[in-house]
């Protein structure tokens, strides 16, 4: 799904729609640095230690770490507002979830009928 259809089903109200988008955006490029990741991670799996190869895999693997940090940041520090809407709309939707399971187990349960 892409960030247009992501933000056409989203309903958080008082959130910028070009925030959102700018923010599932921001999620894309951090997926396509953990697929770059998990792809390392794969390729070192096939090679020697001692291999150079093995040591520049890793080299590589330690720049996606910390570009996955600044990027997980980046996104932290400058959709908060986003990120919140989403954990309130996370905890109402929980809230509700015990509401509805406390009615459920709050009902008399029924008599067996006789024949």
């Amino acid at each position: 799904m892409d960030s247009e259809d992501r933000v056409e089903t989203i309903e958080i109200e008082n959130i910028n729609i070009q925030d959102l988008k700018d923010y599932f955006i921001a999620l894309d490029e951090l997926e396509d640095v953990c697929d770059d990741l998990v792809e390392c991670y794969k390729k070192e799996q096939i090679y020697y230690l001692e291999e150079d190869k093995f040591n520049m895999l890793l080299e590589e693997e330690s720049e996606l770490v910390e570009a996955l940090f600044e990027m997980s940041s980046d996104i932290k520090t400058k959709y908060k507002d986003i990120l919140d809407a989403f954990r309130i709309r996370a905890i109402e939707r929980q809230r509700r979830r015990r509401v509805e399971i406390s009615k459920e187990l709050s009902k008399k349960p029924r008599a067996p009928k006789d024949n």
